[in-house]
């Protein structure tokens, strides 16, 4: 498989609502989702419309004194 179309495949894991979990069943985790924003960085212009999902998803998950939970 190349790289691309093992990005693809990443990007098209993605949840509806941004993010992603450690598996597709589960809600969004940061780990995850920090990771699979690493991996996308490469190619980050075609992948801008998962990636700012994946932004507005983490951002959602800042809890009101600036942390984020396990």
């Amino acid at each position: 498989m190349t790289l691309d179309a093992l990005l693809d495949a990443l990007a098209q894991r993605a949840l509806p609502t941004g993010g992603w979990g450690y598996r597709p069943d589960q809600p969004i985790h940061i780990e995850p989702t920090c990771m699979a924003l690493l991996a996308l960085s490469r190619q980050a212009e075609r992948f801008s419309t998962v990636m700012q999902a994946a932004w507005a998803a983490l951002a959602a998950q800042r809890q009101a004194d600036g942390s984020y939970r396990l």
